[in-house]
């Protein structure tokens, strides 16, 4: 409860502990005293149970979502949104996907897409070693080898961020992922995930280095589409990505009862796909 009443926040909006208490009290069976709530908070910051949390003792907000909780909030939404996206993947495609727990809903209806045989002849590159390992694990299964493989996969070289599994490039090295677009030809489709969706500020995600790869997935891809469930609209991050004006496609789930939600569904119809 703690992971999902602190998520929307970031640094220009936190939520106070007495806010964080109000919500826990709602969504729980039954009452939580302040003590009880107080020792409860006491223990998730000690034992790092929310990485990227940061709390000064009286509010709290969000560094950065990290890989180890982060697949577990709105998954039934973020399957829907996997799938939809997962629907434009045809035979014969090259196609790069983003890090991130909604796009490993894609890589693995991917896999299981191979296995059955009913999608072959692709190439696929992510700079996510765990997709990398979903995809190369498919591949043993079906006993594929450098002669026959309905899937080619390809991963950039650089350092893996603990927080996200992410491989980024090394200073010296900002061309990993032209390289591999380069040599297949640009991606018939990217796929790239967003931190945060909002109808004025755009795509956008955290101040670091995966906001270059989302930046040259989308540049070297032929169709460039945006994933993401809906708990991310309405939140503007440091380093906007692309904007809704450029030649982009937003694929999210339906959320009627999100205020910012129903005003980006108004402004920017055309460049939404409900999932």
């Amino acid at each position: 409860m703690i992971r999902k009443a602190v998520f929307p926040h970031r640094k220009s909006n936190p939520i106070s502990t007495a806010k964080l208490y109000e919500v826990v009290n709602s969504q729980s069976a039954s009452p939580v005293s302040a003590t009880e709530f107080d020792s409860l908070l006491t223990a998730v910051v000690q034992r790092n149970l929310v990485p990227g949390l940061s709390f000064d003792g009286f509010e709290l907000f969000l560094i950065e979502e990290h890989a180890m909780w982060k697949a577990e909030l709105n998954h039934e939404d973020k399957i829907k949104v996997g799938r939809k996206a997962a629907s434009l993947i045809q035979n014969g495609m090259s196609i790069f996907i983003d890090a991130g727990s909604t796009t490993r809903e894609i890589v693995q209806i991917i896999c299981k897409r191979i296995e059955a045989r009913s999608l072959m002849k692709i190439a696929v590159a992510t700079p996510s070693v765990n997709h990398a390992d979903l995809v190369s694990g498919c591949c043993v299964r079906m006993g594929f080898d450098d002669e026959f493989s309905a899937i080619r996969l390809f991963i950039p070289g650089g350092q893996v961020r603990p927080g996200t599994q992410a491989v980024i490039p090394l200073p010296t090295d900002q061309c990993q992922l032209s390289k591999i677009a380069e040599y297949l030809g640009g991606f018939d489709l990217g796929i790239v995930g967003a931190n945060g969706v909002h109808a004025e500020h755009g795509f956008t995600t955290h101040e670091n280095s995966e906001a270059l790869n989302k930046i040259d997935i989308l540049r070297t891809s032929k169709s460039k589409v945006i994933v993401c469930d809906s708990s991310k609209i309405g939140i503007a991050l440091e380093k906007k990505f692309a904007d809704f004006q450029d030649d982009v496609n937003l694929i999210v789930n339906a959320d009627p009862d999100n205020r910012h939600f129903t005003e980006l569904l108004d402004r920017y119809a055309t460049k939404i796909t409900l999932a």
